[in-house]
């Protein structure tokens, strides 16, 4: 094994190689004046000079300091760089001079599954899979490896490549640390994710270096498998929005900038008016009305969504009150709601709040809250399912294992992603999926709700297939509850849907 310092000029070191002399001297020399008076002549003086010469065993304190020196920058375990180090090492390559900078690449990489090693294994199992990483990183021809987390290292390339020759260049790595770990006669697997980006896309400051490395290995860690991300300058950009709207999220509740408009759901058979989805929105007066995919994921990311989640289930109760005719709400949980929140006690205090009759409201939830921690999140479905209130599963079919899911939930309605209900009547493979979900729901007692309907032609087929209840822009678009309460007094059969059942 061999650590390279990323440009020769510098140096190069053996890993763990620390000088430990057998005997270091320091030494100091103090050097003194006498005067002496002639005793013959009393008016001649002279002057004499002695040396005093010190020496001290400092052997121990040397080598203690060079150890010292060389744990700052180097990691114990792996004895890979520190991050410090890393930029030290990035400034001697570029240079300071504008006009000759040496243009590199920057890699980092985070190991994926390295826990179940620590977990399965042992933690000496998983600091030897460390250990042969950075082996592997100096292997490939990656300069100056530093370990910048528990399993996160970074290694330079002195040049840089295009979109192919990046995506050529991380896949080879991702090959090479990927191969099975021999430990103690056990073999392990890793995963890993790659984030790359270069002195033109992030300049030659290696704090943006490092910096954009680390926002483009975030983006490969959101993908699937093993995978890899090149920075480009409108990645930057949008997580300095994501910064923005984290940052004026905090306070759109007092601000009084969130507001809640209701979608109407409708029966299929007559039209008529069943209730209607809440659906969250806010207006910023600076941004406008920002869209809810731009801001509910940073709100769940950073917890927000358990304050407003309980703020919006309290109001949209507080609403449905008000409303003329007494239909069914429907609200949207978060996963992270059921990971991190009270969903039981923060329903029990909307209701209580408002006095909303329990039989009146939905709660929606996707497949993502079952991800992980599916036996706990169930049980929180029943605990409300017992209190009277309904469940309905959203965005049915784009998940991975959406009929296992549906098979053990307490659920009473099942919500057809629009995306199946876009292109009918015309795509037969689209119909197809709607069929047996309507056949499947119905085997199970299970109402289902069609999301995204916008022509008479989707409702008409979806009626005479047997979908019980619409939602889309045919029927009305998300609107204020001054105005929906205005909707459910002029609410009025549709011909149309009455012809279909005709």
């Amino acid at each position: 094994q061999r650590e390279h310092s990323f440009w020769p000029e510098i140096y190069v070191v053996k890993p763990g190689e620390v000088c430990e002399p057998e005997l270091v001297i320091e030494d100091s020399v103090t050097v003194s004046t006498i005067s002496k008076t002639d005793e013959t002549n009393a008016r001649h003086k002279s002057k004499d000079y002695v040396a005093c010469l010190t020496f001290r065993d400092i052997t121990h304190r040397y080598i203690h300091q060079k150890r010292m020196d060389y744990l700052a920058n180097h990691d114990p375990l792996t004895e890979a760089f520190t991050r410090a180090r890393l930029e030290e090492e990035l400034v001697a390559y570029i240079g300071d001079s504008t006009s000759n900078r040496q243009p590199l690449t920057l890699v980092l990489l985070d190991l994926d599954r390295f826990k179940n090693i620590n977990e399965t294994l042992g933690h000496a199992a998983g600091d030897g899979v460390l250990k042969e990483v950075a082996k592997r990183m100096n292997d490939f021809g990656l300069y100056s490896v530093a370990r910048l987390g528990a399993d996160r290292f970074a290694g330079a390339y002195p040049q840089i490549m295009d979109e192919a020759q990046a995506d050529e260049f991380a896949e080879k790595i991702i090959a090479s640390i990927t191969q099975p770990y021999a430990l103690d006669g056990h073999r392990a697997l890793l995963g890993v994710s790659v984030g790359l980006t270069d002195t033109r896309n992030s300049g030659f400051l290696p704090n943006n270096l490092i910096s954009h490395a680390d926002m483009a290995l975030s983006e490969a860690k959101n993908m699937p498998g093993n995978s890899h991300f090149l920075f480009k300058a409108e990645l930057n950009e949008r997580i300095q929005d994501r910064q923005r709207v984290e940052m004026e999220l905090l306070d759109a509740i007092s601000k009084d900038e969130l507001h809640i408009h209701y979608q109407p759901q409708v029966d299929m058979a007559t039209g008529l008016c069943l209730g209607a989805e809440a659906l969250l929105r806010w207006q910023h007066p600076e941004m406008g009305a920002v869209r809810p995919d731009r801001f509910i994921s940073v709100a769940e990311d950073s917890g927000m969504i358990i304050e407003i989640g309980r703020w919006v289930l309290e109001k949209a109760c507080i609403d449905a009150m008000t409303w003329p005719k007494p239909g069914k709400l429907a609200v949207n949980v978060s996963a992270v709601q059921f990971e991190y929140g009270d969903v039981v006690a923060a329903i029990k205090k909307a209701l209580e709040i408002s006095k909303l009759p329990v039989e009146r409201l939905d709660i929606e939830i996707t497949e993502s809250v079952f991800v992980t921690k599916q036996d706990k999140f169930i049980q929180t479905l029943n605990e409300i399912v017992e209190m009277g209130v309904g469940v309905a599963l959203d965005d049915f079919g784009t998940g991975y294992s959406s009929l296992s899911y549906l098979s053990r939930l307490p659920v009473d309605k099942v919500k057809i992603d629009q995306s199946f209900v876009r292109n009918l009547p015309d795509d037969e493979q689209s119909m197809a999926i709607v069929q047996s979900v309507l056949t499947l729901s119905a085997a199970m007692d299970k109402r289902v709700v069609a999301e995204g309907i916008e022509t008479e032609a989707q409702a008409w087929v979806l009626r005479l297939a047997g979908c019980g209840i619409g939602q889309g822009y045919l029927f009305g678009r998300p609107q204020t509850n001054e105005s929906f309460c205005e909707f459910l007094r002029r609410d009025e059969p549709s011909e149309f849907l009455l012809k279909a059942t005709g």
